[in-house]
């Protein structure tokens, strides 16, 4: 039969996964792949940064061949040690406090993420547009191909050519920057991971790259400015990918791109 949980519980994941956690703020019913935990001798939330703390010590208490899974009389008998009430409180209250702060600077990160998002858009769209400094306007945008500006090349290694702790920055499919102890390239230029995450980056320096790792140089367009080109298409890029198991870019989608090129002294804005 349902049962009501009490307001206040610890709501804890016993099954696929082990150990996601949360407090109900009002009665609640869960299925079979939730256990929940109250006492008057202990604060929840105390409680559930404790278990989050010790979550790898509960996962290995599940069993089951399929998907783990914790038993009750496991957790029961999973052994605890907390301070008195009073101390609990106060535990819970500043960690409370700390995920506050973290959740509201993870919404700031999001609305300036969203804030850029439109800006790339109405920057290299025309919607937006800088003035000299003399609050004159720059001259007229030139309509081209972005191919004519730049040479593209790709690197050399597989990814398992990666080393932990090595010297020099390698870039392969994965957003994540890997090292590597020998550099084949010292320039500054825009990287597109032509698999995997398909991302975009900017370095000046010296490094090593994946095959399958676009590596775009200019000696006519701000390599910045053309970061942010590319940044802006980036979605675009993906909708074009290719693939079904593994998506991938062509070459022609990167070097076949219709840009509005502004002037090397507006790009530098």
């Amino acid at each position: 039969s349902t049962r009501l949980i009490k307001k206040n519980s610890l709501i804890l994941s016993c099954r696929a996964p082990i150990g996601y956690m949360a407090i109900n703020k009002v009665e609640i019913t869960t299925n079979q792949g939730c256990k929940s935990i109250y006492s008057d001798k202990l604060n929840s939330e105390d409680l559930m940064y404790f278990l989050i703390k010790n979550k790898q010590n509960l996962q290995k208490l599940g069993c089951g061949t399929t998907f783990k899974e914790l038993s009750t009389k496991s957790l029961s008998n999973f052994l605890i040690k907390r301070p008195d009430l009073n101390e609990q409180n106060k535990i819970a209250n500043y960690f409370s406090n700390l995920d506050t702060v973290i959740n509201n600077k993870q919404r700031q990160l999001e609305l300036m993420e969203k804030y850029k998002e439109d800006l790339l858009d109405k920057i290299f769209n025309q919607k937006i547009r800088f003035k000299d400094e003399n609050g004159c306007d720059y001259p007229d945008l030139f309509k081209t191909n972005v191919g004519y500006y730049v040479s593209i090349h790709t690197g050399k290694l597989n990814a398992n050519c990666q080393i932990e702790n090595g010297k020099y920055p390698f870039f392969t499919c994965s957003k994540k920057i890997s090292k590597i102890n020998q550099y084949a390239f010292d320039t500054e230029c825009v990287l597109i991971s032509g698999n995997g995450d398909l991302d975009v980056k900017y370095f000046n320096g010296k490094f090593n790259a994946y095959q399958r790792t676009y590596i775009i140089e200019s000696k006519l367009i701000d390599i910045k400015y053309l970061f942010y080109v590319y940044l802006n298409l980036l979605k675009k890029l993906k909708q074009n990918s290719c693939g079904s198991v593994i998506q991938f870019i062509k070459l022609g989608d990167i070097n076949d791109v219709n840009i509005n090129l502004p002037s090397r002294e507006e790009q530098l804005k």
